[in-house]
């Protein structure tokens, strides 16, 4: 037999045997129980070594400063001969892939440059397998529109000085947009 100590329990006062005498040591109080059928453990109130025995079917009770020692069976040390776990192939179907892209590629021009459409691209990595979320929007398209007008020109300005006085010289002038 062997005996799990417990702390600030004891047995309940219907389930204690005073040893009266009977047992001088710990070790004599664990000689008596574990001969004893009846007997499921033992108590120490402040566990000080003041033992009394307790019959099976005891409760433990709070007690403060006070010590149980429950009795257990124990074997002759043989060692464990099984696996001390076991293992298995479990879950064997596909996980499910949701598809994955690339990130889109930069707007195309707007096309008509004026108001139209631009549209930008993204490339599939991984498509979707085994019931995965499937590869959607892969490209993009958005109406566009760039500032345009019609060309409008400015007033000339008033020509410049002829570049010589005689025998055909140069003169400009300029306008804006």
């Amino acid at each position: 037999w062997g005996y799990e100590k417990k702390l600030g329990v004891r047995c309940d006062k219907a389930h204690q045997i005073p040893l009266k005498g009977r047992a001088q040591t710990p070790a004599q109080a664990e000689a008596i129980c574990s001969s004893d059928d009846d007997c499921g453990g033992l108590m120490d109130e402040g566990c000080n070594n003041f033992l009394s025995l307790c019959q099976k079917g005891f409760i433990l009770e709070s007690e403060h400063g006070s010590c149980a020692y429950e009795k257990k069976q124990i074997g002759a040390g043989a060692p464990c001969t099984d696996e001390i776990s076991q293992s298995e192939i479990c879950n064997t179907e596909a996980c499910p892939q949701d598809c994955e892209y690339t990130a889109f590629n930069d707007w195309s021009e707007c096309s008509p440059f004026c108001a139209g459409t631009r549209t930008r691209e993204r490339n599939v990595t991984t498509p979707m397998s085994d019931g995965g979320v499937p590869c959607m929007n892969i490209s993009e398209v958005e109406p566009c529109t760039n500032f345009c007008v019609d060309c409008s020109w400015a007033p000339w300005s008033s020509w410049t000085t002829c570049s010589v006085t005689c025998a055909g010289g140069r003169q400009e002038r300029t306008r804006g947009v």
